[in-house]
């Protein structure tokens, strides 16, 4: 019996929810078939300086293959943050996250606590009550 920690596809993991990690893709003949992810993530202030370069890079052309569109991940600091564009980055299904409200140094537990927890307050109420 397998580990309940153990990923055994089709009985803790069933596809399309969940696919254990694995070297062995035997349903892909060819390795050019096998999913790729690649992941877009970036941080610091949303403003419309660096929404004129998201806009270039995220177009609603630019899909996948499987025709979803490509995305990214904002992880959002205070300094310079526009929440009205967050929040329309947010509706248009962007993940967002807590960068912290600071570039300080996060060298204690207290200081991580208070900076994603500022920045998590502010994601959630400034420049929109929708979050």
């Amino acid at each position: 019996m397998a580990q309940a920690s153990q990923c055994v596809q089709g009985e803790n993991c069933v596809l399309p929810d969940c696919f254990c990690p694995t070297m062995k893709h035997p349903d892909f003949t060819d390795v050019k078939q096998i999913p790729q992810m690649v992941y877009f993530g970036f941080d610091d202030a949303l403003n419309v300086l660096v929404d004129e370069k998201y806009s270039k890079l995220f177009t609603p052309t630019r899909l996948n293959p499987n025709g979803c569109p490509i995305s990214m991940s904002l992880y959002i600091s205070n300094q310079d943050t526009s929440y009205i564009l967050v929040n329309e980055y947010y509706n248009n299904g962007i993940e967002i996250g807590s960068h912290g409200i600071t570039h300080t140094m996060i060298d204690t537990a207290e200081k991580l606590r208070t900076e994603a927890g500022e920045q998590k307050n502010n994601l959630a109420t400034e420049g929109t009550t929708s979050y």
